[in-house]
């Protein structure tokens, strides 16, 4: 995957390239990447027992979200706004939550690349005061594999 420089990781989310060296879509991992995940299980209290008895912890879920804006190009206006829109839609199917879990793979800084399977939550976008900018949040659970995979070549 190729990703725009200024981004220090480039994130595909289902084949979906959102560090687009295009500079129309350009998202980049704020949570979640370096990040341990929740665990569930708790440790048993024997009354009086002194102190606490250690118990099994299973890592349970990562939230993951990525930051950036999306913006329209061209020659004139016109052009400007309908490409913004084309953009906002391809990131609206990519983040619809009804959508099964899917691979995000994150080249980070050293090039190598990390996988993990998540759901899409949620788009929170920003003001829309420019017709053809906005900034946004994309958000996605991970239960299944609740942590990245290893380096490439691993």
């Amino acid at each position: 995957m190729t990703h725009n420089a200024a981004v220090p990781t480039g994130i595909l989310a289902n084949g979906t390239d959102l560090t687009r060296t295009d500079g129309r879509i350009i998202f980049r991992i704020t949570r979640g990447l370096d990040d341990v995940p929740e665990v569930r299980g708790e440790d048993v209290v024997i009354p009086r027992a002194p102190g606490r008895f250690a118990t099994n912890r299973r890592m349970d879920r990562l939230i993951i979200e990525a930051e950036g804006f999306v913006m329209g190009t061209g020659l004139d206006e016109s052009t400007q706004r309908s490409d913004f829109r084309t953009s906002i839609e391809i990131l609206r199917d990519v983040m619809n939550p009804t959508h099964d879990p899917y691979n995000l793979v994150v080249t980070v800084e050293d090039g190598s690349t990390r996988t993990i399977t998540a759901r899409p939550m949620n788009i929170v976008w920003g003001d829309d005061d420019i017709p053809t900018f906005r900034e946004g949040t994309l958000q996605w659970e991970s239960v299944d594999a609740s942590d990245w995979g290893l380096p490439d070549g691993s």
